[in-house]
């Protein structure tokens, strides 16, 4: 079994340089890197060999590779190779990414990641052959998973030009379709929830699901997992929603999120679910609310938590065109979001490998 070896024994963490916004030269042809990975352009360089960045605040333990060097600002860690005789640094890259850096998190006002933590994570190292041959199926199953998200992106865009060619922008109606208020066809009804206090663990962790704002953000069109469950006292104080509701968050930073139930659910009153009627369909619908989603954020009152509510969504103005267009539309909508799983998929699978190939199984 290979050894695991602390990042000490084979490298140096050198503290990122503090470089303002305003003190770069975003012609030039040097990357500048933040904890995420490059924030900008810069014509002078920090460092010039490859390295890894490591993020000290804001995304802590994010590493990114440069292997043309860069400048690294203060919120960052960049590594120099102590032993390269021994140490691939494309190797290096993926084990760090592996290692959950962010496992070392001080927990402060602005957390971060200390060097000594650093120093002290561990990884295998195998021969520099063996690195070399790792670094080079992880790198191969990267680009694979790479052009998976980009195939998906591109469908996501065929199927925005789809609805825009078969119905125009919705907001203004440009082939002038009948239109009605969207509470005319469908029933548009806020989510509940009443127990007070809300966190009372009393009607938490039964069988029912119980959907949250993020859900719906992180949803990408159908929602099909949730975070958060009620018991049967929970579900006597909330509302539920049927299959292939519509659901739209009305608060915080997620307004105008919007995806279809997969799923009977309950919602908080942070909710609103929108159940077609027999004019619309429900993909037909989500989608329209797409396009609303920058004007309802836009007009959300400037208060401590911007919101829209059902006097808001019960007026809007919605195009009705035939049924049979819809169900076109519809038909794309369900294989597009079909092909969206795909990503997902790709990423755990690609993590599956890449723990297989540090447990030395590839």
């Amino acid at each position: 079994m290979t050894s695991r070896v602390a990042l000490q024994d084979f490298a140096t963490a050198h503290y990122g340089k503090a470089l303002k916004q305003s003190d770069r030269e975003e012609s030039g042809q040097v990357a500048v890197f933040g904890s995420s990975g490059v924030v900008g352009m810069h014509d002078v360089t920090l460092v010039s060999n490859p390295t890894l960045i490591i993020g000290r605040k804001g995304s802590v333990g994010s590493v990114t590779y440069a292997p043309n060097g860069g400048w690294p600002i203060d919120t960052t860690f960049y590594l120099e190779i102590t032993k390269p005789d021994e140490v691939d640094l494309r190797y290096l890259f993926w084990a760090l990414s592996q290692a959950q850096l962010d496992r070392w998190t001080i927990t402060t006002s602005i957390p971060g990641l200390s060097r000594d933590d650093l120093y002290r994570t561990r990884v295998p190292l195998p021969p520099l052959a063996e690195q070399r041959r790792i670094a080079a199926i992880l790198d191969k199953a990267d680009v694979l998973r790479r052009k998976r998200r980009e195939a998906i992106g591109l469908l996501d865009e065929f199927l925005r030009s789809a609805f825009l060619e078969m119905f125009g922008d919705p907001v203004r109606n440009e082939k002038g379709w009948d239109t009605e208020p969207l509470g005319n066809v469908a029933h548009v009804n806020r989510g509940k929830f009443t127990p007070r206090p809300r966190n009372d663990p009393r009607f938490y962790g039964g069988e029912y699901p119980f959907i949250q704002t993020g859900d719906i953000a992180q949803a990408d069109g159908y929602l099909t997992s949730w975070t958060q469950t009620l018991n049967s006292d929970g579900i006597a104080v909330s509302r539920a929603f049927d299959r292939g509701a519509v659901v739209t968050a009305i608060v915080g930073a997620t307004i105008g999120e919007t995806a279809i139930l997969g799923l009977h659910a309950y919602a908080p009153d942070s909710v609103v679910g929108i159940e077609a009627g027999s004019r619309v369909l429900p993909e037909f619908i989500e989608y329209i609310l797409r396009f609303w989603k920058p004007i309802f954020r836009a007009k959300a009152p400037e208060t401590a938590r911007a919101n829209i509510n059902l006097e808001t969504l019960r007026p809007l103005t919605v195009p009705v065109p035939p049924l049979d267009d819809q169900q076109r539309f519809a038909q794309m909508y369900a294989r597009v979001k079909q092909l969206d799983k795909a990503v997902p998929l790709a990423d755990d699978l690609f993590n599956s490998l890449s723990q297989r190939a540090f447990r030395g199984e590839v």
